[in-house]
């Protein structure tokens, strides 16, 4: 077991037992509720009962119990009503809220991944049911109500289909592996019938010369019988007639051979051609069985564009066309986050305030359409558009000067589609302040990156006050594609064919030298030109030719040729990824096998661009060996996420102390020294707005930065950890560790 299995299975461990302590207290003080004591003591289990399900519902999502964490969720609304708006708690309510636990005592006993259709329907029915008691009361007047009725009462089950069976994700996962090496299969079979045709070729170039010595033989042989006839043989010429009896046999030999060759590869292809049809079948019903509807990754969206569109006080239509395209659910899983990311920015960024829209003579509802698809290159767009404000060039601009240190001046030489381009850079951002949603500079380059990983490409335009179109272009499978494979030196290596833009033939007087680099001109453009054996460290064979083999590659970072010694073949290969203990080897992005048994890198087309720029204009950057490690201070009160939080941040080199509350969190920022603070917000004796306040009125801790990371999502919690201080906002449900750690990075 490697130390992150280690470290899922120890926390997964803490958080059910922090879960069972939680339910027990939850259930125990309902049991007290029934009883009717006085009304102050009914407040303070209320109290007490929201806590717990508040942090339980934390540590759910902690651990992507979402089952959980959509019982607490409710539960916690109901709790709410009671303890802010009077809702009384009558016999049927407490009786709810009583099953309301037992589920969540169901649910923890049995994995997430486990869980059946008549467990699933009873946390939908019952979460239904909890939410109707919320809302039913705000929709009251008085402060007590009926118990709505239960959907279970009113729905029959349906029974599982009995045509359906289920499989688990790593089995189904294995299957795929094993179907994918079939198609290894069918690659080396293809292979051994061209040897074979090889064969019979070579065979056939001694034809003539074969025919010629048969021939000759065939005269010495009878002249020699001739001879033998009136007089005996010399030993001499006894050789020679035992030679001629050898060419005949080796003839006859070559033509039986000849023969078998030609009908073994007559049968070799005829079952090639058999097997090739099982196998692309086979995958054909693989690819349906792991193929997916957009549908089942979209749904999701509207709400959260309501949700988002809420709490940015925004009115947001989303329309998504298409979603009935399928792709491969791995695929689908790794897009989530960025098409999230996109929809996140077209709402923060790109649809305007209703009052604004108003003013700029536009709908006051703002318009993001989703659309996806299918092209005939097996590969799918997806588009995600919205009629907002566009990008502002203005601060891009000044964004693209202050980093690259370019004058002002020289604003004329900076096009658009560059500045669009560089919004996909780590760290770029216009929003004045981190929130949740935007300020870090993060989105766009999480969506660039995981685009990238997955062989896609993105690209994006914007009409200022018309708005901005992403479109994202994607492989519909992980296991094939096409590539081009190439030498260089004595060793080979496949690109994807969709990302060589060009295959240029240079004469070596048209290489020009600008500033010490070298440089090709295409398209009217000059662009680097670098030796992909210097980039890959590897010996080249010496080449004399009057010209170049360049391959163009580009994109966003911009085009550059690639000088190779050979182009072999273009050919569908089978992917094979790295496994978990290999995440990155820099310019490879995995590998596949010829149908000889060779091995070839697949080459990472990002990384390249990325090696090459800084091989054409070298960076030096100082290091300092001897770095101070940094010390953050964690504020929790949830055993789970606070032992979450340290453990991200440790991983990532930081040195990390804990507190269980607020109170505790300050008394530890006296005594120690801390360069940054990431606390929880909802935490007994002292919350984290108030730890904020309190560390911004210290004179000596007032300059320490303060990352809130909290549940609390609505517009005034985080305009209110604004105000009293804090540096960053980020919100549990889009909690995203990378985004934490860039953050800390950023505010060090």
């Amino acid at each position: 077991m490697n130390n992150r299995e280690e470290f899922l299975k120890r926390i997964l461990a803490t958080f059910k037992t922090e879960a069972e302590e939680g339910i027990i207290k939850i259930a125990s003080n309902l049991a007290e509720m029934e009883k009717q004591p006085p009304a102050p003591r009914i407040m303070e289990l209320v109290e007490a009962s929201f806590r717990e399900t508040h942090s339980l519902k934390g540590a759910s999502r902690s651990v992507n119990n979402f089952e959980i964490e959509s019982v607490c969720q409710a539960l916690e609304g109901v709790f709410s009503v009671v303890k802010n708006k009077g809702l009384k708690l009558t016999p049927d309510i407490i009786s709810t809220l009583h099953s309301a636990v037992e589920t969540l005592e169901e649910l923890l006993v049995i994995p997430a991944m486990e869980i059946g259709p008549v467990l699933s329907q009873k946390v939908t029915d019952i979460t239904l049911t909890l939410n109707n008691i919320e809302q039913a009361y705000n929709t009251e007047s008085g402060h007590s109500m009926a118990l709505p009725a239960n959907p279970a009462a009113r729905t029959e089950k349906k029974s599982a289909s009995t045509q359906t069976i289920r499989i688990s994700a790593p089995d189904l996962v294995e299957m795929i592996f094993m179907v994918e090496e079939l198609l290894s299969v069918k690659l080396s079979a293809s292979q051994y019938t061209a040897e074979v045709y090889a064969i019979i070729s070579k065979l056939e170039t001694w034809r003539n010369e074969i025919s010629a010595a048969h021939t000759l033989a065939r005269n010495v042989r009878r002249k020699l019988e001739n001879k033998q006839k009136e007089s005996p043989l010399l030993k001499e010429e006894k050789d020679i007639k035992r030679l001629t009896d050898f060419i005949e046999e080796t003839t006859s030999f070559w033509k039986k051979t000849r023969t078998d060759l030609i009908n073994l590869r007559k049968f070799s292809m005829n079952e090639n051609h058999g097997n090739a049809l099982k196998i692309d079948t086979l995958m054909e019903q693989i690819k349906a069985i792991i193929s997916v509807p957009f549908s089942t990754l979209l749904d999701v969206f509207p709400r959260t564009t309501r949700e988002l569109a809420k709490d940015t006080g925004k009115m947001v239509d989303l329309q998504i066309i298409g979603d009935d395209t399928e792709i491969d659910r791995r695929i689908l899983e790794e897009i989530r986050t960025p098409l999230m990311h996109l929809l996140r920015n077209c709402i923060d960024h790109g649809i305007e305030k209703p009052q604004l829209r108003k003013e700029n003579h536009k709908p006051e509802k703002g318009k993001i359409t989703f659309t996806v698809m299918r092209h005939e290159d097996n590969r799918v767009e997806i588009t995600v558009a919205d009629d907002g404000g566009g990008i502002d060039l203005v601060k891009m601009k000044a964004a693209y000067f202050k980093n690259n240190g370019i004058p002002a001046d020289e604003t004329a030489h900076i096009d658009d589609q560059t500045l669009y381009d560089y919004i996909f850079r780590s760290g770029i951002s216009t929003s004045e302040v981190i929130t949740d949603l935007s300020g870090r500079g993060l989105g766009l380059a999480i969506v660039n990156e995981k685009v990238d990983q997955l062989g896609g490409t993105i690209t994006v335009t914007s009409k200022p006050g018309l708005g901005t179109e992403f479109i994202i272009r994607l492989p519909l499978s992980l296991e094939t594609f096409r590539c081009v494979r190439v030498g260089v030196g004595d060793q080979q290596f496949v690109i994807p064919t969709f990302r060589i833009e060009r295959v240029l033939r240079p004469a070596r007087e048209d290489v020009k030298t600008v500033e010490n680099k070298a440089v090709i001109t295409y398209e009217k453009e000059r662009i680097p030109l670098v030796f992909l054996s210097d980039i890959l460290q590897i010996p080249n064979n010496e080449n004399s030719s009057a010209t170049l083999l360049v391959l163009v590659l580009g994109q966003k970072e911009g085009k550059m040729g690639f000088v190779v010694d050979d182009m072999l073949d273009e050919e569908e290969v089978l992917v094979k990824r790295f496994n978990k203990h290999i995440t990155k080897v820099r310019n490879i992005s995995g590998a596949t096998v010829l149908g000889s048994g060779r091995v070839v890198p697949i080459l990472n087309v990002s990384d390249l661009l990325k090696s090459a720029l800084n091989h054409v204009n070298p960076v030096i950057r100082s290091e300092n060996p001897m770095k101070e490690k940094i010390h953050i201070l964690v504020v929790e009160d949830s055993i789970t996420s606070r032992m979450l939080l340290k453990n991200i941040l440790e991983t990532a080199g930081y040195e990390v102390t804990t507190a269980v509350d607020g109170m505790d969190g300050f008394t530890r920022l006296k005594k120690g020294s801390f360069k940054v603070v990431v606390s929880d917000v909802d935490m007994p004796r002292m919350d984290g707005f108030e730890l904020t306040m309190k560390i911004r009125s210290d004179n000596e801790l007032g300059r320490i930065p303060v990352i809130l990371v909290t549940a609390l999502a609505r517009q005034e919690d985080r305009e209110r950890g604004i105000e009293v201080g804090a540096d960053a906002y980020i919100v549990k449900s889009n909690f995203d560790q990378s985004n934490l750690l860039e953050v800390v990075e950023r505010l060090c």
